[in-house]
């Protein structure tokens, strides 16, 4: 099997993720110049300290990756906050200077890990709090770290979303529609198709006819 279509599967979920974030900007007008840029950066900044809050407790003194990604967010919003980015939705003809393609790039490839990491540690605290709803157990106090260091990697994930933001994105079928179109041709194509019966054309003469022609 290929590496393309290994992948295959996270650009999907990846792109349905983005259109949910792009559904956001929208309807906020996030889509004008460098508006989505400025909303990123507050996104950024809690991201970045709720993870600093509680990487102490989590990590040790260990340094994690994030921090460099982090880094290269900050750089990417402050550029296209300070319209040093060319309005790429305006003017799609121009060229994206290197510092930029790798701010994508990094963006691009990083975003999605980044969210389900975030979901998956704050899934651990919630699964911990409906153990102690339901049972009466109590929560570790390490969940509430991980609570709060998965918001905030959903937070920093969310700045790398919302300055991808595609309204083009929103002219495609939804995935549900898609899905819901693919199992109906496929029910469709196996529901027993009725056999066509011939037709019988029968001309009953009248009486008026009879003594009109006689």
């Amino acid at each position: 099997m290929s590496l393309e279509k290994l992948l295959k599967p996270a650009k999907w979920l990846d792109e349905q993720v983005l259109r949910q974030y792009t559904k956001v900007a929208k309807k906020l007008k996030l889509d004008k110049g460098n508006r989505r840029y400025l909303a990123a950066c507050p996104v950024w900044l809690s991201g970045l300290l709720l993870c600093a809050l509680a990487e102490d407790k989590l990590f040790g003194t260990t340094i994690p990756l994030r921090l460099g990604i982090n880094i290269f967010d900050f750089g990417h919003n402050f550029e296209g906050a300070t319209d040093q980015i060319d309005n790429e939705t305006q003017n799609p003809q121009l060229s994206i200077d290197p510092k930029t393609f790798i701010y994508k790039k990094l963006n691009s490839s990083t975003r999605l890990p980044v969210f389900t990491a975030g979901l998956g540690f704050t899934g651990t605290f919630l699964v911990d709090l409906y153990q102690k709803l339901k049972h009466g157990e109590p929560i570790d106090p390490k969940s509430y770290d991980q609570l709060q260091y998965g918001l905030g990697l959903i937070a920093l994930a969310s700045s790398m979303y919302i300055k991808e933001t595609d309204p083009k994105l929103l002219q495609k079928d939804s995935a549900w529609k898609t899905a819901y179109n693919r199992v109906k041709e496929k029910v469709d194509s196996l529901a027993p198709q009725p056999i066509p019966q011939p037709t019988y054309s029968t001309t009953y003469a009248t009486i008026d006819s009879i003594v009109d022609a006689s």
